[in-house]
């Protein structure tokens, strides 16, 4: 059974190449065709099956033609039809796709008593007709010009048991099933199981055997379960063709039927190769880089509710998943239930096993050393059950937890009435695992004056069911965290009192030394989680941009007026920005101003600013009155300066001003208090300065 349930390449495959669980899924499916299309045999006690060559397509307008490299080309198929399956002694189940019509004389849609049931159309091993399929090794069960009469069923009409169908006309309704009698038990073959407790678990390996294009019998491999919802599963990637509808969704794993394949899930379409003409299948996730992950069927609960158990079978319950959150010292679940039954109607005592997995009712996962013991327990682990009875099991589950991954098990009851399908309870070990948050998560980037600089706050948040501790550690002497080298935070499970903590990173008020006046530093703040606590993550790094001994100041032009126009042919009023550095307590090194204009209606081109204006800066504490304020920029000529685009630099050692006067001229100054920049323009168009920023810098 653990080989049937590896995760495979969606492909179809052939019964005579499957291994035995997935045979023994397939001798309960069924080819349903038109009762037109079949008809007694020459050879007694036979029918035979009008066949045609595989060559065209089963639903493409005007049965296009099919490329011949396709796998199946030329096999033998029915002209229409789709797939059943077993699910009592004569129960058959499908998927209708409309309402049932009142009388199936003339009827458009599928009627039951239109169609013929034919178990075992496949390839075998040791069939009786040659093989079209180089290297296969297969041979066709039987000759479909002479099938065997008990391969062979038709639809009871005795009116006895009532036509199921899901389908009632409402385009909401999103369930596609069917269920109805037919005229005798079923031989050769076993009913498979319905999902009636539980639920899949996501990844869950799926087969879906049937009858894609009306072709003998394949196995479509590689289907998972996707997604699990209220409108159903989403059961992507197994591959599917027309005439697959009404094929049984298996999970390999829980050994249950989940679903009925009633709309596809688009992963394997049809392809038109317009040079040759015709069309092939081909996997969209070659031809499109992603396949679809569609609801297939809605949920099955209504179809379980008409379908009734079969006489002997073993009842178990629940079928849940079991979840074990492990610690180091604890566990969750550490003792479970579930329960045998059967039912008081059952012809005889049934005898059946109990096993964990690998193999015995005390399994053990290696990975974290996670273990599950069945209680009553004995040597043999089997069992007997009375009609009537019910016999209640304990489960104890441990684990050491010396490990960081999740383990799966489960317990398996099998009857031992042969071809029996188990019952699957899984088990899950979930190590409870750490992880950390730190808020914001973004780069600290600081250009400041002077100590004592500004700092930064960190939110340290746990979001996980453990308690974590944290080491922050600095990588340069100059940063700090909580006013130190280095700091330990413990933060509480989430949920609980302590489960965030706020650090603060800082500048040491020694950084001079580090890092000198007037260049930038870089360093990070590593954040990691220490112990023995399994984690999400291990550690994460904030990265720290200290630029010393400077700081930038920048102001808008809120108003949004620009500059005053001039009316006299000179410079008009001034519009002003008013820097204030009160309390900064340093001397100035070095000046820089740097401005942004903006074109507009009206406005004067942005890269024409300059030839138009004049600039001056006066400080709190000008060095002489002759110097209150300072003249910059003075471009009362209107001659083209080609000194800025939209942006405007005033930069001694790279732009001198034009004014008589460098920016020099304020080193050595306090910056203590307010700062004036001014602006004037000898234009009658507007000039709009949108920001101005004053970059200071101090001297060491």
């Amino acid at each position: 059974m653990a080989a049937s349930a590896q995760a495979q390449v969606p492909t179809f495959g052939d019964y005579c190449q499957a291994d035995p669980v997935a045979q023994r899924v397939a001798d309960a499916v069924a080819l349903l065709v038109p009762v037109g299309e079949v008809e007694a045999g020459t050879a007694p006690n036979t029918f035979r099956l009008k066949t045609y060559d595989y060559d065209y397509t089963l639903t493409q307008a005007g049965h296009s033609a099919i490329c011949p490299e396709d796998r199946f080309y030329g096999q033998q198929r029915a002209l229409q039809g789709r797939t059943g399956f077993l699910v009592g002694p004569r129960t058959l189940v499908t998927a209708a796709h409309l309402p049932t019509p009142v009388s199936p004389v003339g009827a458009l849609s599928f009627h039951p008593a239109n169609y013929a049931v034919i178990f075992g159309w496949r390839w075998e091993a040791d069939g009786a007709q040659p093989t079209t399929e180089p290297g296969a090794n297969c041979k066709l069960g039987f000759d479909p010009e002479a099938i065997p009469a008990d391969k062979v069923y038709f639809f009871d009409t005795s009116g006895r048991d009532p036509i199921f169908n899901t389908k009632d006309g409402n385009p909401s309704n999103v369930t596609d099933y069917m269920s109805y009698q037919l005229d005798r038990v079923v031989v050769g073959a076993k009913p498979l199981p319905l999902r009636r407790s539980g639920a899949p678990l996501l990844g869950d390996t799926l087969l879906v055997p049937g009858h894609p294009d009306t072709l003998p019998l394949k196995l479509a491999y590689g289907g998972r379960i996707q997604r699990i919802g209220a409108e159903g599963l989403g059961v992507g990637e197994a591959p599917d063709r027309p005439g697959s509808s009404g094929s049984p969704v298996f999970n390999l794993r829980a050994e249950v039927v989940e679903t009925v394949w009633s709309a596809g899930n688009g992963g394997f379409p049809y392809h038109l190769d317009p040079l040759r003409n015709c069309f092939y299948y081909a996997d969209s996730l070659e031809a499109e880089g992603a396949r679809e992950n569609t609801i297939n069927n809605g949920p099955i609960a209504p179809l379980v509710a008409h379908v009734p158990r079969l006489a002997n079978e073993l009842i178990v319950t629940p079928l849940n998943l079991v979840r074990h959150q492990v610690a180091a010292t604890s566990i969750t679940n550490a003792v479970s239930y579930f329960d045998v039954s059967l039912a008081a109607g059952a012809s005889g005592p049934v005898n059946y096993t109990i096993r964990t997995t690998p193999g015995s009712t005390r399994g053990s996962a290696v990975g974290n050393l996670s273990t599950l013991e069945v209680v009553p327990d004995n040597m043999t682990h089997a069992f007997t059950i009375a009609p009537g009875a019910t016999q209640r099991y304990r489960v104890n589950a441990a684990s050491s937890a010396n490990g960081c991954e999740s383990a799966e098990m489960e317990v398996r009851v099998a009857s031992q009435t042969a071809d029996s399908f188990a019952s699957v309870i899984p088990h899950r070990f979930e190590v409870l695992r750490g992880d950390f948050e730190v808020l914001p998560d973004t780069d600290w980037k600081l250009a400041a004056l002077a100590a004592p600089y500004p700092t930064h706050t960190l939110t340290l948040r746990n979001p996980s069911p453990v308690p974590v501790t944290l080491t922050l550690t600095p990588s340069a002497s100059w940063l700090r965290i909580n006013n130190a080298t280095s700091a330990t935070v413990n933060l509480a499970a989430a949920g609980a009192s302590g489960d965030s903590a706020t650090a603060v990173m800082s500048i040491a008020s020694t950084a001079d030394i580090d890092v000198p006046v007037g260049t930038t530093a870089n360093a990070t703040l590593t954040v990691a989680a220490v112990g023995a606590q399994c984690m999400d993550r291990g550690s994460e790094e904030i990265a720290v941009s200290f630029t010393n001994g400077v700081q930038y100041f920048t102001l808008e032009d809120v108003a949004g007026n620009g500059i005053p126009t001039s009316t006299t042919g000179g410079f008009g009023d001034p519009l002003t920005f008013t820097f204030d550095l009160s309390g900064f307590d340093a001397t100035v090194g070095d000046i820089d101003l740097l401005f942004d204009f903006q074109s507009g209606a009206g406005a004067l081109p942005a890269n024409q600013a300059d030839e138009h204006m004049k600039i001056t800066l006066k400080s709190p504490h000008p060095p002489s009155p002759s110097l209150d304020p300072l003249v910059l920029w003075n471009r009362d000529n209107g001659v083209p300066a080609n000194f800025i685009g939209s942006s405007m630099l005033l930069d001694d050692a790279t732009a001198p001003p034009l004014g008589g006067h460098l920016l020099a001229e304020f080193n050595g100054e306090s910056m203590d208090g307010e700062w004036e920049l001014t602006f004037y323009s000898n234009t009658t168009s507007n000039i709009f300065p949108v920001w101005v920023t004053l970059r200071m810098q101090r001297q060491p």
